[in-house]
Order: structure tokens, then C-alpha cells, then sequence
């Protein structure tokens, strides 16, 4: 994945006098509004159109993004988010008018007598944010031979044969498209006739620029046959039910066919006993994050606790020539069965006893997945997962088989102040065909921590009234060792390695509120293992009510291993940025866009410090990154610093931090 396009808006410097800063109570106790009529109110800052702000502030540049309502029928935006990084705030600007460059409206065109889904996705996703993503459908629009599209594309376009088309709006970027058979052809005599065709995942594909049309023949690959051949033992249960398709390695999209699943015994054949089953695909596109022959072979069972999902590259044990021959490739799979008998175990999930205290049950939902099955190997990636909920009575009761697990246990709503869990458990082979009981296992689940704190204005004035939350400053990670982190936290969390629960512990964000003291506490975070070896990682965010003219204040990369006073955080002053939501019209006034809902990002690197200039960084998951311990700086996260939304008149007042950290006095 790449990193957005750098667009920054030209922006009107405001030459300030030194000022300062007067916070006058508002029509309630609890909430404090930043109010000046001049300069000496202010100490340390300015008085700027009656609010306190910092003559400069170390944040110049943030990523916005941009989502007018969708009810909003200006210039048919309604409801696409767009992501913009300006630049040059580092001082207070009346006049910073925010353009939009409106809708891109593409045509795609889809040679085939099927109809397709279409799912195009933001290509940008490295800074943590939801990709946005957008579904269709096609509709027919030629079954003739030639067929010639005027206009809509500026030029004609002629068409060969049968065709389908789809239509979507997007901002300006990068998108991603993939297409999905969903119905066959219409046969002559009014019948469903079969389809040919095959998922295909197009990587870049469509460039979004400014306002305007344009037109994507999609040109479906040249499809390749796999003959799978699986050896089974005659005398193991068959694999009746179980299904072959290839996937993509980074999305985890489907790239195969739609093929029956796998039916009665295997077939005897040179000697060994096999499943033969024919698989259609198109294989990957060389871009700059994948290579042809990184597809992944998935043997899936009928149900999820029938058996393994088996996970293996089309490259190592299953190598084939990357030449389209006339025939079948034939992959044939080492050995993968039969599969060990089951594990049954009858466990508990107890809070954690401290002194004093009784047994208690918690209620949860408890996930299980494989780490190393005892079973396969051969480079084969075999995978199983499942989840159990646990009632009030604290039973937990699964079956698993032989193998290293990952146990997590996410307490419900009614386990008061109970944390996420995470342990590992290993399960022997059972020396029984009926497989062996585990009894004794408890997952402990510890008491969650607590943040403390009291939040203060820029100078020193309590902030009343005001939500608290506590959110991960880590998403999308891998479990790393602390001698590992660097290079691990750089390699890309793929299909695999959520497969293999490679993925980081993700505490879930925790809230409080300010009291008119200022003071507040956040009950129930989640903190890891809860000692400071497995500690978790937060950005703690105080959001001063809107219409105050306050900042947030923040606290970033805050180690809760257990309960954590963070004494005073004194905020900044603010940067305020004041303009229109718009949309520019060549020759005419521009097109002003009510009610979008602005939300500003810092960017940040690998250790969370703030990116100014992100142009030409990668993303440190995207799989070219290799820079990790060279010292050179990637695009790790995004962090939220602001939000603010658009009158009816198109105006916002968006209130920055003049910096990313509070300070505690």
C-alpha cells in the first residue's frame, strides 16, 4: 500500500502581536470557554478574534479528512470521505478555505456474459484509518458483438462482444478493485447458463484525479488451472465436504473459481491414495507490495471445528512453473493426515485472586488460535481457530487439536472491571484414537487498570465536563519480541500471520469524564498482561466540549501495566484554523458544502513521533519497508488531535493543539 499523495493548501500567514489568555466561565460550572478581549489576558500567547491561541505551533501539518453528510447534494458528494494533508498551520489563519475536489465518477467495463460485485477500496491504508470502500454491481450493457459507448468517457469506446459496466463515485486517490462473479449468463432459452469467469483483484488500478470521468476496460487475466492433489490415508475418515481455493496474500480475497467441495474416498493413484480436485485462478499481478506465485492454497473443512484450515504458498512446497502451459499445473501437497484425535477440554475463566479476595466466574467470549499444530510440516501453515462463550458459571468447554494456542478472553459487559486476558496454552496428542480430556486449565482474567489524571487548560484552568478515552496507540501490529521489535513491527500482518495469531494484543479503548476539577478517572483498561513486561500502550485524549474553543489535550504512548496516575496534564494553547468547506467551480463561485464532519490526524513514525513532511515516506507494514533498522522514518499511525464540523454556511473553526503532548505540572 502507498502512501496518500501530498496535497498541501496554500495558506494566508497572520502576522500576530504578543498576546495572551483569558478563560471565562460559560453558562455552566463544569465548562470553561477560551475568551479574551486583549493581549493581556493571554500571558505566554495571543488574543486572536477573542480566543487565546500560541503564536506558533509545532504541528504544521495534518492529514484531514472529510465527509460531507450524506443527504448533502452539493456537487453529488454527499457522504465520500476525502483525505487531504495540508500544511503551514503552524499559526492561527482566518481564511483557510478547505476545497474539495469533488466526485470522479468512473466507468468500468467487464468483457464476460456474468454479472460481477465490484468492491473498490482506498489504496492508501497506512495510517491506520478505515479504508474506504465502495460496492456495486454491474449491469449489462451489450450482448452484441460491437458495441460503441459514446461520451461518457470524452472519447468513444468500442466494445467486442458481450459486456458488463459499473459505475461508482470517488474522491481523489488510489483505488483498489476487485470483481466477483455473482450470477451466470442468461442462456437462449431464458435459463441461467453456467460462468466462466473468476474473482480478480486489480492492485492501483483506478487513479481518481480531480472532478471529472473516466473510463477502465478491465482485461480479465488469462486464467490458470491447478490440479491439487491431496494424499489422504484410505483409512481416515474422508475429507467429504472440504474445499480448495486460492487466496490473495495481503487482502485475503478470494482469487479461484467457485469449485464443489470435495466428495467421497480418495482414489488410488501410482501407488498412494489421493483427492484429485481442479482449481481455476487468476494469479496475482506484480505490483510493488506482491509478486506473482504469493497466492495461498486454502483446504478449508465443511464447519470450523471439523479440522485445520491448511494455508500454503504457491511458492516453496508447492512451486510450479510461472509458465502458462497448455495443461494443469499439478500440485501435489505433502502429507497432511490423517488429523490427531481432538483435545476435549473442560476449563474456567476466574478473575485473578488477590488478597482477600473470592472466586469470581467471568463471563467472556474465549477465542482459540493455533500458534503450531502438532500435525504438519513441510513448510505447511495449518491453522485452527474457534470461539467459545463462557456464561456466568465461569465453564469453559472446547475442543482443540494437539497443539500450541494463543487463549484470549474478552470479558462481557456485565464483568465489572475485569481485563482482556491473553495466555498460552499447548495441548499434547492424545495417545487415545478418541482423543484425550483436559481438565484444571483456568484462564485468569486480572482486575483492569485504572487512569488517573486532571486535566488543565493551557493556563492552568480545570477542564470540566470533558470525555476521557483511553485508545490503543498501536492496530494492525505483530506480536514481536522486545530484541525483535524493530525489524518484526516492520514486516506486514498478512493472511498468514493473522492466520497464526501473529497479531498483537489489542487493548480496547476505555472512557471517563472530567469532573468541573478537572479531575478524572478511567475505570476498566485493559493493561496487557498487567504487569509493566507486558504492559499496553495508550493515547490518553481529553476532549474539552465543543464550542469552547479549547484544544484537546493528549498524552501519547502511556504504559499501563497496571493502575497509572498521570497527575496534571496541562494542555496547550491553540492553533485555530477558520475558513469554508467548499467545492471550487471553474468560471463561477465555489460551491459552499454544510455540515461536513472535519477530523484532523497527526502522522506519526514507527516510535510516534510526528511526521511534518510525510512526502515520499512508505508505510512501516507495507511489505517493500525495509528500512527499519536503518534509521530511515516510515508512516506508523495516525493520531486524532481535533474534530470539527461545518455550519450551515459551509464555515468551520477547526481548534488545533500548538503541540502533541500536555506537559504535568
Amino acid at each position: 500500500m502507498k502512501h496518500l499523495p501530498f496535497t498541501a493548501s496554500l495558506l494566508v500567514s497572520v502576522v500576530l502581536p504578543g498576546c495572551t489568555v483569558n478563560l471565562s466561565q460559560s453558562e455552566s460550572a463544569d465548562i470553561v470557554k477560551n475568551q479574551c478581549t486583549q493581549d493581556s489576558e493571554c500571558k505566554d500567547g495571543a488574543c486572536w478574534f477573542g480566543a487565546c491561541v500560541a503564536h506558533e505551533g509545532a504541528l504544521s501539518t495534518v492529514l484531514l479528512e472529510l465527509t460531507p453528510p450524506a443527504s448533502q447534494p452539493t456537487a453529488g458528494i454527499g457522504g465520500l470521505t476525502f483525505h487531504q494533508i495540508q500544511s503551514g498551520l503552524a499559526r492561527s489563519n482566518e481564511q483557510n478555505d478547505i476545497n474539495l475536489d469533488g466526485v470522479h465518477t468512473v466507468h468500468g467495463y467487464i468483457a464476460s456474459e456474468c454479472s460481477f460485485e465490484v468492491t473498490v477500496t482506498a489504496e492508501e491504508q497506512s495510517y491506520g484509518l478505515s479504508a474506504a470502500t465502495h460496492v456495486t454491481h454491474t449491469s449489462t450493457l451489450s450482448t452484441g458483438s460491437d458495441t460503441t459507448v459514446p461520451g461518457a468517457c470524452g472519447t468513444k469506446l468500442t466494445l467486442s462482444g458481450p459486456t458488463q459496466e459499473f459505475v461508482v463515485d470517488l474522491p481523489p486517490g488510489a483505488f483498489d478493485v476487485y470483481v466477483k462473479p455473482t450470477t451466470g449468463a442468461t442462456s437462449g432459452d431464458g435459463g441461467a447458463a453456467p460462468c466462466d469467469a473468476v474473482p480478480q483483484f486489480f492492485s492501483g488500478l483506478v487513479r481518481a484525479g480531480e472532478t471529472g470521468v473516466s473510463c477502465y476496460p478491465l482485461k480479465l487475466g488469462p486464467t490458470r488451472k491447478l490440479d491439487v492433489r491431496i494424499p489422504w490415508p484410505e483409512s481416515a475418515p474422508p475429507l467429504v465436504g472440504w474445499t480448495v481455493d486460492i487466496l490473495h496474500p495481503l487482502t485475503g480475497q478470494v482469487l479461484s473459481q467457485v469449485s464443489a467441495p470435495l466428495q467421497g474416498a480418495p482414489a488410488l493413484v501410482d501407488g498412494g491414495y489421493f483427492y484429485s480436485h481442479l482449481v481455476t485462478y487468476v494469479p496475482v499481478v506484480a505490483d510493488g507490495t506482491t509478486t506473482p506465485g504469493q497466492e495461498l492454497l486454502r483446504l478449508s473443512p465443511p464447519t470450523p471445528d471439523a479440522g485445520p484450515v491448511v494455508l500454503l504458498s504457491l511458492v516453496g512446497p508447492l512451486a510450479t512453473s510461472a509458465a502458462v502451459t497448455a495443461g494443469p499445473q499439478k500440485a501435489v501437497l505433502p502429507p497432511i493426515g490423517p488429523f490427531p484425535a481432538l483435545v476435549h477440554l473442560n476449563g474456567w475463566v476466574w478473575k485473578a485472586q488477590s488478597s482477600g479476595e473470592a472466586e469470581t466466574p467471568v463471563p467472556s467470549t474465549v477465542s482459540f488460535t493455533s500458534t503450531d499444530l502438532d500435525m504438519l510440516q513441510n513448510g505447511i501453515f495449518t491453522s485452527f481457530s474457534t470461539t467459545k462463550v463462557v456464561g456466568d458459571d465461569g465453564r469453559l468447554f472446547v475442543d482443540l487439536l494437539p497443539g500450541a494456542y494463543l487463549a484470549r478472553a474478552v470479558p462481557t459487559s456485565s464483568a465489572s472491571n475485569a481485563n482482556l486476558a491473553e495466555q498460552e496454552w499447548s495441548f499434547p496428542v492424545a495417545a487415545s484414537e478418541d482423543g484425550s480430556s483436559q481438565g484444571g486449565r483456568t484462564l485468569l482474567v486480572a482486575n483492569a487498570a485504572t487512569i488517573t489524571g486532571q486535566a488543565k487548560s493551557g493556563l492552568g484552568t480545570a477542564i470540566g465536563a470533558a470525555p476521557v478515552q483511553a485508545v490503543a496507540a498501536s492496530v494492525g501490529m505483530r506480536r514481536c519480541d522486545v530484541t525483535d521489535a524493530g525489524p518484526c513491527t516492520a514486516q506486514q500482518l498478512d493472511v498468514l500471520g493473522n492466520a497464526l495469531g501473529e497479531a498483537a494484543f489489542v487493548p480496547r479503548t476505555a472512557s471517563g469524564v472530567t469532573a468541573s476539577t478537572g479531575k478524572f478517572t478511567v475505570p476498566g483498561v485493559d493493561c496487557g498482561g498487567c504487569t509493566m513486561d507486558t504492559a499496553a500502550s495508550f493515547d490518553v485524549v481529553v476532549r474539552p466540549t465543543d464550542g469552547t474553543r479549547l484544544p484537546w489535550v493528549l498524552r501519547t504512548g502511556v504504559s499501563v501495566g497496571a493502575s497509572v496516575d498521570l497527575d496534571q496534564l496541562q494542555g496547550s494553547l491553540p492553533i485555530i484554523q477558520r475558513g469554508k468547506v467548499q467545492v471550487p467551480v471553474k468560471g463561477a463561485e465555489p460551491l459552499v458544502v454544510p455540515g461536513t464532519l472535519i477530523r484532523a490526524y497527526v502522522i506519526r513514525d514507527a516510535t510516534g513521533a510526528p511526521i511534518l513532511d510525510p512526502t515520499g515516506l512508505q508505510s512501516c507494514s507495507t511489505g517493500t519497508y525495509t528500512g527499519a533498522t536503518s534509521g530511515t522514518r516510515c508512516i506508523g499511525s495516525a493520531l486524532q488531535v481535533a474534530e470539527t464540523r461545518a455550519d450551515s454556511d459551509g464555515k468551520y473553526e477547526l481548534v488545533l493543539p500548538s503541540s502533541l503532548d500536555s506537559t504535568s505540572r
